[in-house]
């Protein structure tokens, strides 16, 4: 039998930081041609980020952005999710939701260079990145 000695969350924050650089790549002029790979990554990146920021309401039941959103929805006044409900950064989360969603089947569209463009830095800005 081997055991393997695995830390886990260093893993996990290595994928968050080669995702978080092959954004900033495409924003910044490189050879990025998978243009689907960045949407993707935008929305892997804000998962992360409010999984980060809000442990104990992004777990259990919560597995996606989808939920994630519906919990904010669904907030009670006194929730630290409530304060999210009443911002801009609701808004912003069903818009990312819906349009990376939108990749997520074979049959739909190929996003352009200039969508996943303003999508990726109206999402780094919600992530406070921008």
């Amino acid at each position: 039998e081997v055991e393997i000695d695995w830390d886990i969350q260093s893993a996990i924050n290595s994928l968050h930081n080669k995702r978080m650089h092959k954004v900033l790549d495409f924003i910044n002029g490189g050879s990025v041609t998978d243009l689907e790979e960045i949407v993707k990554c935008l929305r892997q990146l804000v998962e992360y980020h409010f999984k980060n920021l809000y442990p104990d309401h992004y777990s259990g039941k919560t597995k996606n952005l989808g939920d994630f959103i519906n919990r904010i929805d669904h907030a009670k006044v006194g929730s630290p999710l409530h304060s999210l409900k009443t911002s801009s950064v609701l808004s912003e989360l069903k818009t990312l939701n819906g349009y990376s969603r939108r990749f997520n089947h074979t049959d739909s569209k190929i996003p352009t260079r200039t969508e996943v463009s303003t999508y990726s830095k109206r999402i780094l800005g919600l992530m406070g990145r921008a």
